[in-house]
């Protein structure tokens, strides 16, 4: 009988993220590559020091330059404790850090393939995109969507279909039949090169484009001028000094917690060592 695997609880999963944050933060340090942390954990860093309690991934973002020298020196001098994800062997158009020794398995939601998938930290390039109070930047942001839609798509496994009306699941199966000769890659590299229309254009403004909505969370590009070491855990990390406009650009009122309600965790998966 094989040995059963053993699954972690929300602590160890931490613990490991923090791991793969602490050699994140290591690289950065060694190459001169600047980051900051982001989204739900920029906001953790700020009203908790450290995680949001219902919080369960961690996230930073670098901008495009520091983004590219990231990948770069991790693709060349790889540490066999992880593993590197982005558009050139998976399908999203951004990078994961994974945890080697550890799988993932979802529990709900739509089921993706995912190559060497752990434990993670995300990483997201912050590119120069139009003034978002532009037409320039709505359209921008269409075809990004349409692209990214296209790019789940290609890489939901056909047992999606279940989980779908009758007239939706007739479309995703023509749509995944279609695209089924496509390597995984295709259109997360076609994201990429995408993101990076507006590169050196000094637009003034950037974001993450695989947002449900860049046009509300574009922030101004002079923010990744300077970031801090901040409290997070037992930890510090670096943050930008200017993440009061960032925060309110995304959360609003940041520093009032949500209703207990819809304190939820974002993901649903278990965790096991390999």
């Amino acid at each position: 009988m094989s040995q059963e695997k053993e699954k972690l609880s929300i602590n160890q999963v931490r613990d490991i993220q923090l791991k793969i944050m602490d050699y994140i933060d290591e690289v950065c340090a060694n190459n001169g590559i600047r980051y900051s942390l982001s989204y739900g954990s920029l906001l953790g860093a700020i009203r908790h020091k450290g995680f949001i309690p219902w919080d369960d991934d961690l996230d930073i973002m670098m901008t495009r330059e520091d983004y590219e020298r990231f990948n770069e020196v991790v693709k060349s001098h790889p540490d066999p404790r992880y593993n590197l994800l982005n558009q050139n062997n998976n399908w999203f158009p951004w990078t994961k850090i994974c945890a080697a020794n550890t799988e993932i398995v979802e529990n709900t939601g739509d089921n993706y393939y995912l190559r060497n998938y752990g434990v993670w930290v995300d990483i997201f390039p912050y590119d120069e995109v139009p003034d978002p109070s532009t037409e320039e930047a709505r359209k921008f942001h269409k075809k990004y969507t349409t692209y990214l839609r296209l790019a789940k798509i290609r890489a939901l496994k056909y047992d999606n279909v279940k989980k779908r009306s009758a007239v939706s699941a007739v479309l995703f199966v023509i749509l995944r039949t279609v695209m089924a000769p496509l390597p995984l890659t295709f259109w997360g590299k076609r994201i990429d090169k995408l993101a990076k229309k507006y590169y050196k254009k000094n637009t003034g403004f950037c974001a993450f484009s695989g947002f449900d909505d860049v046009v509300t969370k574009t922030v101004r590009m002079a923010l990744f001028d300077d970031v801090a070491p901040m409290e997070y855990e037992d930890r510090k990390y670096l943050c930008l000094t200017g993440y009061d406009e960032y925060l309110t650009r995304l959360f609003n009122d940041y520093m009032t917690p949500p209703p207990e309600d819809k304190r939820v965790f974002l993901h649903s998966f278990d965790v096991y060592l390999r």
